[in-house]
């Protein structure tokens, strides 16, 4: 690593070349890493027939798109609707589904939902902001410490739960 001096223009190509290297390495590290889990995935789906490793879902997403056409089909509330399908879709797990389905085209799938998901964290990390200021403009700012803690502790909590899940074989 070397340090950029202000009147040096060499310096500072060099170390944006050397920076745009390592983003391109991180990124290329990040799709070997995903390749090499969708493997082991593929592998455990051979170990499983079809049916009994996906059928349950299908069956369950079946029923939640009958249940949305059938009561568009008899006139309850678009909004009820709404409401029923993102709350049966965040339990029966149907966006990540439908994610891992659109995941799996070669080349684009990942881009299309990284596209699709990228805009959401983003919201929601603005709205955490607008939350936190309000909190401390009307003076919770103690109760906001501690609940950046607590969240502090749960993130620490999945990143150690899933280097320990991985050190870890559970394989036979």
């Amino acid at each position: 690593m070397f340090f950029i001096e202000s009147s040096n223009l060499e310096n500072l190509h060099s170390f944006s070349v050397y920076f745009i290297n390592t983003i391109s390495w991180n990124v290329y590290s990040i799709e070997l890493l995903t390749l090499y889990i969708s493997s082991r995935v593929m592998k455990s789906l051979y170990e499983k027939p079809f049916w009994e490793y996906y059928g349950p879902r299908i069956v369950v997403w079946i029923l939640v798109v009958a249940g949305i056409i059938v009561s568009l089909y008899h006139g309850i509330d678009e909004k009820i609707v709404v409401f029923v399908t993102i709350v049966l879709g965040i339990f029966t797990q149907i966006f990540a589904g439908f994610g891992a389905l659109i995941a799996m085209i070669p080349f684009f799938g990942p881009l299309i939902v990284k596209v699709i998901t990228i805009p959401i964290f983003y919201f929601l990390n603005a709205m955490g902001w607008v939350v936190s200021g309000v909190a401390i403009k009307k003076g919770y700012a103690n109760e906001l410490a501690k609940s950046r803690t607590v969240t502090l502790a749960v993130l620490i909590g999945i990143i150690l739960g899933y280097i320990l899940g991985h050190a870890v074989p559970l394989d036979n």
